[in-house]
């Protein structure tokens, strides 16, 4: 008996969605096993998740590096915006978390209408992680945008630069005889002025 007709929209023709490498997979290890039990329908949606969730921040991955290049934010700024170990571990609980009702599924009897509840389980299921997938795009997509629209702050540099200019006016002043220098100032003035200059 083939499984396709259980698995309903999920074993339908190709929509072109970002995450048809993942949904054909899916279809494709469910209808390879013949028959599936319990175990394998669960098995098969976690590993459906932790696709879903790696192409997913790989994705992200690529955003945020190119946002960088184009707003030349440095390397260890980008780097604490990145998808982390963590994030991965939380997305892929939350997708696999929608498919709680095939792990409730697991132990019923075999055949064709536990086949039908498992697919209908599994089509809600699918429905339901395009939507945190969605969300979770959205979300990365917000971050590029401030990665892409990222400046470099101009008041370090400001700070820097109120500091060093009147300094560096001061010990050529001092260097130059424009101004009386201090006594802790003479060893420096007679070191600088020994050097041999061309």
């Amino acid at each position: 008996m083939s499984l396709a007709p259980a698995l309903g929209r999920l074993g339908a023709p190709g929509r072109n969605a970002g995450d048809e490498r993942v949904r054909l997979a899916l279809v494709d290890r469910l209808v390879s096993a013949g028959e599936p039990a319990g175990g394998e329908w669960v098995a098969a949606w976690h590993a459906a998740s932790v696709t879903l969730a790696e192409s997913l921040l790989a994705t992200a991955t690529g955003q945020l590096q190119n946002a960088a290049l184009h707003s030349r934010m440095p390397k260890p700024t980008l780097a604490a915006l990145l998808p982390d170990e963590a994030a991965r571990a939380r997305l892929i609980e939350q997708l696999t978390a929608e498919g709680i009702e095939l792990e409730r599924l697991e132990g019923l009897a075999p055949g064709a209408a536990t086949d039908r509840v498992r697919g209908a389980a599994l089509e809600a299921a699918w429905d339901r992680a395009q939507a945190v997938a969605r969300r979770e795009q959205d979300r990365w997509n917000r971050v590029a945008s401030g990665v892409r629209h990222w400046r470099r702050p101009w008041r370090p540099l400001l700070i820097a630069a109120g500091v060093t200019i009147p300094l560096v006016t001061l010990l050529a002043a001092w260097l130059g005889g424009w101004l009386p220098a201090p006594a802790w100032f003479d060893p420096i003035g007679q070191a600088f002025w020994s050097l041999p200059w061309p």
